[in-house]
């Protein structure tokens, strides 16, 4: 279970770090007109795309080991918890990614575009 909190805390440090260096670029696209519901859409699909790449990384890797540990008959088992794992993953980071959309879209557009990071 500390992988899946270490993976986890992984995913909030790094959606609130892209949160952090991100802000003056949305800031210019909201000056530009694209709507906060373009917006939330783009930032949610980024980070849907990381943590799907990162899932079929880890899951090459699983399938890997299971097929080398296939002799031991205790993969499945394994696989079981890495595919709970997964799912506990995926809500935490629509978690994160909801109330960050939220401090996006409460954030003012001068400070978002003066943001200096």
């Amino acid at each position: 279970m500390s992988t899946v909190s270490f993976s986890i805390i992984s995913i909030v440090a790094v959606v609130y770090g892209r949160f952090l260096l991100k802000q003056r670029e949305w800031g210019i696209l909201r000056a530009l007109g694209i709507t906060k519901k373009q917006m939330n859409i783009m930032f949610f699909l980024e980070v849907a795309f990381y943590v799907v790449i990162s899932n079929i990384l880890v899951l090459i890797f699983v399938v890997f080991i299971l097929l080398t540990q296939a002799l031991y008959g205790n993969g499945l088992l394994y696989f079981n918890y890495f595919l709970l794992s997964i799912l506990i993953v995926y809500f935490f980071a629509i978690v994160a990614v909801i109330v960050l959309l939220k401090l996006i879209n409460k954030i003012n557009l001068s400070t978002l575009i003066r943001s200096i990071v």
